[in-house]
């Protein structure tokens, strides 16, 4: 080798050593001064900057920046200075992660979470800059089936607790300092503040004496049911039952029997006090009511009062106090999803001029909050103690939103809201999808509350559990009538999907609603195989009949296909109110306590009137109950909105029941001429299998099978383990 090649040679080498000693002196720099999540440290080998090498990271060979895979988060060993690159170097916040994602834009990140309880100071907000993108979403989920809790409370120090002596029981009391809330969790449970009448009384309401044109305001009320001398008088809480809405007011003062609220109720349809019989109340967060094990009490100087329940040691038990609403909130934010977390522990508020209701409490926030998002999901979580409503968004639209295989329970509102306010669909895409979820026990606080609220385009609600609802199940209804739709009044929600729900133990504390509830135009959408059953009266009922509907098609409710739905063991099997133009067919309806079909008038837009009225055909209405009628129609201008009725198989087992009135509908509107009177010969009616056996007479009229064995969540996508 001459000189000059051996001089080349050298040189060659020093330029590559250069450069590879100038890569890492730039990676260096960038990871101490830049923070550069993904920016090799000192200690890692250079080796690992090699492209692929770390399956973590995707490297820039020539610029020596990174772009993490993966994150780790640990809330027990992590630390937020850390680069959350390996389970040894974690991050210890989800906030952290957040923010390294947003501060460089990276798209298609997994957020692994380690094991733990990640009790938030805060709402962890996320925004249009925390994005991922089509194919690369970013993702916070649980590492490896960790058990991953995300809590808005604090746990209340076990120590401290005294005894105290009321009512002859002793009761335990301990001053929590600043800390003020509105619920309480022991041992994974809610308990109840103290209230009066006890939910375990015979009757757990008090009745409304009478009311007066101050009834917006004010009641009267009945010897000894309130009382001026309360402790904390303007803190304790009336809650009234009135037809679908249950409001939540303050007591501003008592004028000898007459209670006043500092708030007011509002005016309209829904606060009518004597609308079903005697109204009802109930008291709460008074400290006189402090009488029952599970109760508890929060004075205004900070002392806690709790009666522990038999067999609870107030030393090992853990009480959580929520001190946050919100856990997370997402605006226009897209393409991110979370999974297999348990989101837990908020509380809910009520200002002095108090909670006038709404219906399904539709104004109400929710604790896991989407507003303007796009390709989101929230798939496999579990959320649980909620004091405001679950999941979603109740103002602004959501698209694309996918909401599956979570479980959901002791929720404070809604479970599922998913609801756009407005005649404006100009961004309205929609195509939410709410499948495979169990959800019950919803409405714990806001009575109003049901299983999944919602409203849009293109939505499929499918295979969820609903269940243990004081309201609804299922509400799928707008917000805006025909008279503020103007010219496009029959171009609103369209081609929605109802279909594979159970949904049972609804309606269980207020009335006027039903399984699935649905109101406004929405051509072509369908309810469809849900199996809706054992909608009657309870205790907090004071009309024990005819306002539990399993299917309700109200105000304007048009476009429907209803088909292959059982509906069993309610009050009303159906009722079709002011709702012209729907299809029910191939339906069976067993058993209604009060009524099995109720047609009601046309709504009162004149419109109406020149709509095709509903088709009722192919259906099967069975019934053992010797005193339940078949028809009830409301005619409004002397009309019957039902247009077409035939090939329906009626039966009852009590043909004696004058109620069961099918030869007067037949003779009066001329329907059901070729409608038959005969046993459907069910399967096996005693365990509720209503298959048709082989020679069923309703064959003949063109009923077909169909099956539920497919209803509610599927294993394959819930888990329940």
């Amino acid at each position: 080798m001459n000189k000059t090649k051996l001089y080349v040679s050298i040189i060659n080498i020093i330029f590559c050593l250069s450069v590879v000693l100038l890569n890492y002196v730039i990676a260096d720099v960038m990871y101490h001064f830049k923070g550069w999540p993904g920016v090799l440290s000192r200690s890692q080998n250079l080796a690992t900057m090699n492209i692929g090498k770390d399956t973590n990271i995707i490297t820039n060979y020539f610029t020596g920046s990174v772009t993490p895979t993966i994150y780790y988060v640990d809330v027990t060993y992590g630390n937020d200075s850390n680069d959350g690159l390996t389970k040894e170097t974690a991050f210890r916040t989800i906030e952290k992660a957040r923010d390294m994602i947003r501060k460089f834009g990276f798209k298609g990140v997994t957020v692994n979470i380690m094991e733990g309880v990640y009790r938030l100071s805060d709402t962890i907000d996320f925004d249009r800059r925390d994005s991922g993108e089509n194919g690369k979403p970013n993702i916070y989920q649980a590492y490896l089936g960790d058990e991953v809790v995300i809590s808005g409370g604090v746990e209340i120090d076990k120590t401290g607790w005294s005894k105290f002596q009321h009512k002859n029981k002793t009761i335990y009391k301990k001053n929590v300092g600043i800390l003020r809330f509105n619920s309480l969790f022991v041992n994974d449970k809610r308990t109840i503040r103290a209230r009066e009448p006890d939910l375990v009384d015979e009757t757990p309401y008090y009745l409304v004496k009478k009311t007066d044109e101050e009834s917006l305001i004010s009641f009267y009320f009945y010897e000894g049911n309130i009382d001026s001398h309360w402790r904390n008088l303007r803190d304790v809480e009336v809650v009234s039952y009135m037809r679908w809405i249950a409001p939540r007011m303050k007591i501003d003062r008592i004028e000898g029997d007459k209670v006043y609220f500092q708030g007011s109720l509002s005016e309209g349809s829904g606060y009518d006090w004597d609308y079903y019989g005697q109204p009802r109340y109930f008291i709460e967060n008074v400290f006189e009511g402090l009488d029952n094990p599970g109760e508890w009490y929060l004075d205004t100087n900070g002392d806690l009062y709790y009666y522990p329940l038999p067999g609870e040691d107030i030393n090992t038990a853990e009480i959580i106090a929520p001190v946050l609403e919100q856990l997370i909130s997402l605006t226009e934010t897209d393409y991110v999803t979370f999974k297999d977390l348990t989101f837990t522990h908020t509380d809910w508020s009520l200002p002095d001029t108090g909670w006038p209701g709404w219906f399904a409490v539709s104004l109400l926030a929710t604790s896991l909050k989407y507003d303007r998002t796009e390709h989101c999901s929230f798939e496999d979580n579990i959320v649980k103690h909620i004091g405001i409503s679950g999941i979603g968004g109740n103002w602004n639209i959501n698209n694309y939103l996918t909401i599956t295989g979570n479980k959901l329970y002791d929720i404070g509102g809604n479970g599922i809201i998913i609801r756009h306010i407005g005649t404006d669909l100009s961004s309205v895409k929609t195509s939410c999808v709410i499948f495979d979820n169990i959800i019950h026990d919803v409405g714990k606080i806001y009575r109003e509350g049901v299983g999944i609220r919602a409203n849009g385009i293109n939505m499929t609600v499918s295979h969820n559990a609903i269940y243990n609802s004081p309201y609804s199940g299922i509400i799928f209804s707008t917000e805006k009538y025909r008279e503020d739709l103007g010219e496009n009044w029959e171009d609103e929600w369209k081609i929605n999907v109802i279909e594979y729900n159970e949904i049972y133990n609804v309606m269980q504390e207020l009335n006027d609603g039903g399984g699935i509830y649905v109101s406004g135009q929405q051509p072509g959408s369908l309810i469809q195989n849900n199996y809706i059953h054992d909608i009657l009266a309870t205790e907090f009922h004071i009309r024990k009949e005819g306002t539990f509907q399993g299917i309700y098609v109200d105000e304007g409710g048009k476009g429907f296909i209803i088909r292959n739905n059982l509906v069993l063991r309610t009050d009303n099997a159906l009722l079709m109110h002011k709702s012209p133009n729907n299809l029910i067919t191939n339906n069976i309806f067993v058993d209604s306590d009060h009524r099995d079909l109720f047609f009601s008038a046309y709504a009162n837009d004149p419109r109406d009137f020149e709509q095709p009225g509903n088709h009722f055909t192919k259906n099967i209405i069975y019934s053992t109950d010797e005193k339940s009628r078949l028809f009830l129609v409301n005619e409004e201008n002397g009309k019957n909105n039902v247009e077409y009725s035939d090939y329906n198989l009626f039966y009852t087992t009590h043909p004696e029941n004058p109620n069961w009135n099918l030869d007067w509908w037949k003779t009066k509107y001329s329907l059901d001429s070729h409608s038959v009177n005969s046993d459907p010969l069910f399967v096996d009616y005693k365990k509720d299998n209503f298959t048709l056996q082989d020679n069923s007479p309703a064959f003949d009229l063109g009923f077909e099978n169909f099956d539920l064995s497919n209803v509610g969540p599927r294993k394959e996508f819930f888990n329940d383990s």
